[in-house]
C-alpha cells in the first residue's frame, strides 16, 4: 500500500513538473520572438520549447511590427492571426500571396482598392470575398514597416 501511495506522489510530482514546464514555455513564447529551439529532457519527458528573439528571419523587427500591427491592423483584424474579424485572419499571408511578386501584397496593403480596379487577380479574389468591407489604405507605410509587420504576423502562429 505505502509504494502504491510513493508511485502516486511521484506521478503527481512528475505531471505537476511538466504542466510548470508547459507554462514556462507558453511565457518565454508570448515574451520573445523566434530565436532557436532547445530540446528539454524532463522525467523521460521529451518536449521542444522555441525561444524567441526580436529579430525575424530576415532581420525583420519585430517589436516594431507589433507596434505597427497594433496601431494600423489590429482595429480589423483579430491579434490571434486565426481568426476573422471586420477583416480576414492574416495568418499566412504571405504564403497565400506567394503566387505573386511580394511587392504586389505590399501594394495591396497601401492601396486595396487600386489594386482591385487594376484586376489583380489576387485583389479581385480578395475583393470578392469581402466585399462590401473596404480595407483602409496605408500609403505610409513602407516596405520595411510592412516586412515588419508581416514578421510580426507569422511570429503569432507560433
Amino acid at each position: 500500500m505505502v509504494d502504491l501511495i510513493n508511485i502516486s506522489i511521484k506521478s503527481v510530482v512528475m505531471m505537476a513538473s511538466l504542466i510548470l514546464i508547459g507554462v514556462i514555455a507558453l511565457l518565454m513564447n508570448s515574451l520573445l520572438q523566434e530565436k532557436e529551439v532547445e530540446e528539454i529532457v524532463a522525467g523521460g519527458y521529451c518536449g521542444n520549447i522555441v525561444f524567441y528573439s526580436a529579430t525575424g528571419p530576415e532581420g525583420q523587427n519585430i517589436d516594431r511590427g507589433k507596434t505597427l500591427f497594433k496601431n494600423n491592423c489590429a482595429s480589423c483584424h483579430n491579434k490571434d492571426m486565426k481568426s476573422d474579424m471586420t477583416g480576414p485572419a492574416l495568418g499566412g499571408v504571405s504564403k497565400r500571396w506567394a503566387a505573386y511578386p511580394k511587392e504586389d501584397l505590399h501594394k495591396w496593403i497601401r492601396s486595396s482598392q487600386q489594386m482591385i480596379a487594376e484586376g489583380h487577380p489576387k485583389a479581385v479574389e480578395m475583393w470578392n470575398e469581402w466585399k462590401p468591407t473596404v480595407m483602409n489604405d496605408f500609403p505610409r507605410l513602407t516596405d520595411e514597416d510592412i516586412e515588419d509587420i508581416l514578421a510580426y504576423i507569422e511570429m503569432r502562429l507560433y
